[in-house]
C-alpha cells in the first residue's frame, strides 16, 4: 500500500508489512536508524492515517532499501483502522 515520510523532503514509498507496532517502508532513500518520523499510511477506502515512529533498522529487499518503523504515537482511531486491515488480512474478525 501507499505510504510517505513527512518532512521537509518527503520519501514516497511503499509499506509493506504492516502491524500494531509497526511497519516496513521501502522508499527512495532511508532516514538514519533512530530518527523520529511522521508517516502518512494510505489505507484502502479510508482518509491516509497518520503515525509517529522511531527507525529501528535498514533492511534490503528486492524491492530495494527499507526501513523497520516502531509506531511511537497513533491516534485511537487510526489503530482501529490498522486492526481492521490487518485482521481482514489473517482472515480475523
Amino acid at each position: 500500500m501507499p505510504g510517505e515520510i513527512a518532512g521537509t523532503a518527503k520519501i514516497h514509498g511503499v509499506v509493506l508489512n504492516l502491524s500494531r507496532g509497526g511497519s516496513f517502508f521501502v522508499g527512495a532513500r532511508v532516514v538514519p536508524v533512530g530518527s523520529q518520523v511522521e508517516m502518512l499510511i494510505r489505507l484502502p477506502g479510508i482518509e491516509p492515517i497518520r503515525v509517529q515512529g522511531q527507525i529501528r533498522h535498514h533492511t534490503r529487499n528486492p524491492e530495494g532499501e527499507g526501513m523497520g518503523i516502531e509506531f511511537t504515537a497513533v491516534s485511537d482511531s487510526d489503530l482501529r483502522f490498522i486492526n481492521e486491515f490487518v485482521n481482514a488480512r489473517l482472515g480475523g474478525s
